[in-house]
């Protein structure tokens, strides 16, 4: 999707990396400096709700993952049950695991109580509950996800000091 941006690390060695998409303002000749699609664009277009809001870090600036070799994230769902849309940028395989919304009260029932639902959870022992789908994000591909789903995931491991950068935005449909 265009030129990714130069990682800088501040005097703390921490990454400061504000988009990995182009911006129009770094490279005005780049299509995917304003495609549609470019996740530093989606919140500010004119048909979306979010276009009407401050800055907000993950909700109308996106997030940068830089992910290691076997690095997880546990299941959760996004903040005020919106939608978000993951790009990945280059890297290894990450594995998806979403249990749709539909299935949201029957995870709560089984698992509430028992498991704190940003944990890391057996996945078949979950399918015994409830339906999981699987999905393989590859460089160069979009992963959404939908309100009121849960989802988790991990990285691949590539012989290299990262295994794939990522950027995240939560999103809101008009339609919600």
């Amino acid at each position: 999707m265009g030129k990714v941006n130069a990682l800088q690390l501040d005097c703390e060695g921490v990454l400061n990396l504000r988009s990995a998409f182009p911006t129009h303002e770094q490279y005005p000749n780049d299509p995917a400096s304003n495609s549609s699609w470019n996740l530093t664009k989606l919140p500010i277009l004119e048909k979306s709700l979010l276009h009407t809001l401050p800055r907000i870090s993950g909700m109308t600036v996106p997030w940068v993952y830089l992910g290691g070799p076997f690095s997880h994230f546990c299941f959760h769902t996004e903040d005020h049950d919106l939608f978000s849309i993951n790009y990945m940028h280059l890297g290894g395989t990450k594995t998806w695991y979403s249990v749709p919304s539909r299935c949201y009260d029957a995870l709560h029932k089984n698992w509430a109580g028992d498991h704190d639902l940003t944990s890391l959870l057996d996945v078949d022992q979950l399918k015994q509950h409830v339906d999981v789908y699987r999905v393989e994000q590859h460089w160069g591909e979009y992963v959404v996800t939908f309100p009121r789903a849960y989802h988790a995931g991990f990285n691949h491991a590539v012989h290299q000091l990262y295994s794939n950068l990522r950027q995240s935005l939560t999103i809101l449909s008009s339609s919600m």
